[in-house]
Parts: C-alpha cells; structure tokens; sequence
C-alpha cells in the first residue's frame, strides 16, 4: 500500500458540491481515504479570467500503481462532468496526483511528484492540512517549509462551508 496525496480542484457551478461528489467516489477505487483537508479557495493559475476555484487535498492508502492511480482520477473528473474542450478551461473536477509515497515518476502523461508543487500555495496550503511532514523526494524540504518558502503571489483563503447542506 502507498500513501498519496490527491488535489482536487472545481471553479464551476456549485463548486463544493462537485468536491464532495469526488469524495464520495474515491473508495470506488482499491484506496482509503485517511485524512481531508480544509476547503481553499483560490484565485486561478495561469488563467486569470475563470472563476477561483476550491481546492482541497485527500490523503489515501491505495494498492493502484501510479499510472493506475492517473487512470481513475482522469475517470472520476469525466464522471463529474469535465470536458477537456480546450486547455486552462473552467472545470466542474480537476484532479492532480501530487505524490505517490516517496515514487519520483517522469513519464509524458505523469509526473510524480506533481511538477508545480512546490510553486502552488492553492496545493501546498490544503497539502500542509493533511501531511505537513512529507518530505519531497527531490526538493528535499517537507511539505511545510515548502509552503513557507512558497513565492506564488496567488490568493488562498480558507473556507467553511456547511457540509450538511452539500
């Protein structure tokens, strides 16, 4: 089994609702779900004109293989509705594999650990939630001090949402 770490992302629609969606799918999947963090929203990465998104971070025990693991999640964000019509489109689910225990994976398809990571405060904030502790297999520095020494200028807030209502 291998702990990893998921970002998901949504900036359409009913925003919480979609992240939820998402959550409640994830065990159809050979993994566990061990902790969720917080919801951030954020302002848009590389596309100023969308609507921010809510980010949120699920750390998982699974058995699936990282190109497995790409599989799924790909599936998941068709299943809630993605459409990859054009490149930095809004997105009802977005889902970022952003590390597979300490695996450094470089393929076309997948990069593992995520390659913006570290230059992502809308991931590491929600990542710090969940596993402060992880060490990144080539930056050397835990997920903490990678956020501490993060220069991205984008916003991320914290957000409550009632989750009764969701």
């Amino acid at each position: 089994m291998a702990l990893a770490a998921i970002l998901l992302g949504s900036n359409l629609h009913d925003r919480a609702a979609y992240l939820a969606s998402a959550i409640k799918l994830l065990p159809a999947a050979p993994l566990q779900i061990l902790k969720v963090s917080n919801l951030y929203e954020t302002e848009p990465v590389e596309c100023s004109w969308q609507p921010w998104y809510l980010n949120q971070v699920v750390l998982i025990e699974t058995s699936l293989r990282a190109p497995m693991l790409l599989e799924f999640v790909l599936g998941l964000e068709k299943r809630l509705g993605r459409r990859r019509s054009r490149p930095l489109g809004s997105r009802t689910l977005d889902a970022d594999i952003l590390f597979v225990d300490n695996l450094i994976h470089q393929t076309p398809g997948l990069a593992i650990p995520h390659p913006a990571l570290s230059r992502r405060r809308c991931a590491l904030a929600p990542l710090c939630d969940v596993v402060p502790g992880w060490r990144h297999p080539l930056l050397g520095l835990t997920a903490a001090e990678l956020l501490d020494r993060c220069l991205d200028p984008r916003r991320v807030t914290g957000v409550q949402i009632d989750r009764d209502s969701v």
